[in-house]
């Protein structure tokens, strides 16, 4: 398997100014969907107070960030007052702004190499990705690591993105400049490995319960509601999992992100097959995402018993379900999650499979089907309160 990655430059936020001849821009994008960037702007300062005003800069600066120094450490500079202007521009704010002066306006004319200046762009510039949860006031956060998964690609190429721990986060640098342009999305290969193995799991959560419906309901409420968890959901899910491990020829730690999943076809072309986003992950942890539904599996819950006894604080229940496999060949297990929902005292009383505990409040049955057959599994718990 083929391990890519590709980073999404999006709103960039921080903005820092150097005063020095370097034109070189650099930038360190975070999870949260915000970067600080370091640019070389030259000023020509005199001596006492002076009036600099600066253009090109990206829309989504946050002013309170800004810092204004000298990168050799020679000048003292001293803010006495900053001003940020985010308006958009127009005959009556340009009117208001330059009430008594002149406005000079540069208009484009046929194939004329005048430019008219847009938006914000890097030159070249410097990229970091910082994984890891900063802590940072924001109103929404949002993924900008991306990843790709395809088979049977070849890779003997240097690794174009170094990792490093930093504080407690990860670091990440490109090893070669790139121009952002602005409202440009970016990709880069991140890494690049072969005979990564994933399992592919089948999973079935047949409880399909209106959340909405039943918001605010009481442990009691919920013990004493005959149709609570009666719905079913026929979906049998997709899953693939793989350990990040030096020995799955991984083992680098991965920064929160989107993950995109490709297979090879029979003409020897690359599919893409599913996506979704993981968390940061620590090398040799194991990443389970959840990649679709299985077209020819399917599943169906129904409850056969329901019984209460309030006034000996008891309550049992029963439930059927059936796992049906319309696969040409080919036996799968299908791991059946059951949530035991009625209250945390339970006993699992009969059951047609094994299963495992998996939590207070939820169990696993893992049921082989064979291709072109139906299986049926039972269960009945009994509460206690």
């Amino acid at each position: 398997m083929d391990l890519r990655k590709h980073v999404e430059i999006g709103v960039v936020a921080l903005l820092a100014f150097g005063v020095g001849a370097s034109a070189e821009s650099s930038l360190t994008i975070y999870n949260q969907n915000f970067a600080v960037v370091r640019e070389s702007v030259p000023l020509d300062l005199q001596r006492g107070t002076n009036e600099v005003s600066v253009t090109q800069i990206t829309a989504h600066l946050e002013p309170d960030s800004v810092i204004l120094r000298d990168p050799q450490g020679k000048r003292a500079l001293q803010i006495l007052e900053q001003n940020y202007r985010a308006d958009p521009i127009s005959q009556g704010l340009l009117l208001s702004l330059y009430e008594g002066q002149e406005i000079d306006f540069l208009v484009p004319r046929g194939e004329g190499k005048e430019e008219i200046v847009r938006g914000k762009t890097f030159e070249n510039a410097r990229i970091k990705l910082m994984a890891g949860d900063v802590s940072k006031i924001q109103p929404v956060a949002y993924a900008t690591a991306g990843y790709e998964f395809a088979t049977g690609l070849a890779g003997a190429m240097r690794a174009p993105v170094s990792e490093k721990a930093f504080e407690e986060y990860h670091l990440y640098t490109l090893s070669r400049p790139t121009t952002l342009h602005d409202r440009e999305t970016k990709q880069v290969e991140f890494l690049r490995a072969e005979g990564v193995q994933a399992q592919r799991l089948y999973v079935y959560d047949g409880a399909k319960i209106d959340r909405n419906r039943y918001r605010g309901y009481s442990s009691d409420s919920i013990r004493q509601d005959r149709d609570y968890g009666t719905q079913s959901n026929p979906k049998v899910w997709v899953m693939k999992e793989f350990k990040n491990s030096e020995e799955n020829h991984l083992g680098i730690p991965l920064p929160k992100g989107r993950m995109r999943f490709y297979q090879r076809d029979d003409d020897g072309r690359l599919e893409f097959i599913s996506e979704n986003t993981i968390d940061h992950t620590p090398r040799d942890e194991t990443v389970r995402v959840y990649t679709g539904d299985a077209f020819d599996l399917v599943g169906e819950r129904r409850r056969t018993d329901y019984q209460i006894d309030t006034a000996r604080n008891g309550l049992d229940e029963a439930f059927e379900i059936k796992l049906r496999n319309r696969k040409d060949s080919g036996s799968v297990e299908i791991r059946v999650v059951e949530h035991l929902y009625r209250w945390i005292n339970w006993q699992i009383t009969e059951k047609s499979d094994p299963f495992t505990k998996t939590d207070s409040q939820t169990v696993e049955f893992r049921v082989q089907v064979p291709a072109g057959q139906e299986k049926v599994a039972m269960y009945k718990v009994h509460y206690t309160w």
